[in-house]
């Protein structure tokens, strides 16, 4: 990747490119600068690029599905909305919560918003959760001491960390022979989780991160709460609290 060049989120469900050389006077039109249309999936909600692959990066968006795209390869459809994901992740309790398959065209109109609609139906309800409770994936990172390890918070759900290098090496794509999948709408996903954390809360502000600190011996949110969390990683975990103000951080 180009030091000269960065991606950006957007709630208009866009993850546009920048190139910070381009002529200030001269911007490109916003639709040239699109590389990726989640509008089957809800907003992009964050990215983070894995340090020991750093043309491979994790993308979340309103639905719980965490995916891996290859920077190398965006611009290489015909439309943003068909690049396919070559990793997708997810807890195994949210999966039956997630948004219809990544092969979708990405239509738009009264078509698209029925099938959305029935699907969110479908879906209503799973193992005491709801679409409604979890709504989407709120912030990533990927541990710069340790390859492949992803800390992902969830909109009114917990913290979890996934191992994504398993698998996964520097070619097109990723072993699946080298961990179990479950399949949803056709598509492979990998639903193992290394933990979860919880006991703080995530709903009311927009976009909480999670970071992992301590020389990525420990990960840390914010919560509703006004507390900051950190979760040791170690085999008896400890949530020590700190405050941090009193409308949520």
């Amino acid at each position: 990747t180009s030091p000269n060049v960065m991606l950006c989120t957007a709630q208009d469900r866009k993850v546009r490119l920048f190139d910070v050389r381009s002529p200030a006077r001269q911007p490109p039109p916003a639709s040239q600068s699109v590389v990726l249309d989640l509008s089957r999936h809800g907003s992009a909600t964050d990215l983070c690029f894995d340090p020991y692959r750093p043309h491979h990066f994790a993308l979340g968006s309103d639905d719980p599905l965490i995916r891996f795209y290859d920077f190398r390869k965006l611009g290489s459809s015909s439309s943003p909305a068909s690049v396919q994901p070559f990793m997708r992740l997810c807890p195994p309790a949210y999966l039956g919560l997630a948004d219809s398959d990544d092969s979708d065209d990405g239509s738009e109109g009264e078509m698209g918003m029925r099938r959305s609609e029935a699907r969110h139906r479908r879906m209503r309800s799973l193992g005491g959760l709801t679409r409604a409770d979890i709504q989407g994936v709120s912030g990533l990172d990927i541990n710069s001491h340790r390859p492949g390890e992803l800390a992902a918070t969830y909109r009114g759900g917990e913290v979890f960390l996934f191992d994504s290098a398993e698998g996964r090496g520097d070619g097109d794509g990723v072993s699946t022979s080298a961990f179990p999948l479950r399949r949803f709408n056709g598509d492979g996903v990998r639903t193992s989780v290394l933990r979860h954390f919880g006991g703080h809360r995530n709903v009311d502000t927009f976009l909480k991160e999670v970071k992992f600190v301590a020389g990525g011996r420990a990960v840390a949110t914010g919560s509703d709460c006004g507390n900051l969390f950190i979760w040791d990683k170690g085999p008896k975990p400890r949530r020590p609290a700190a405050a941090a103000t009193t409308e949520g951080c």
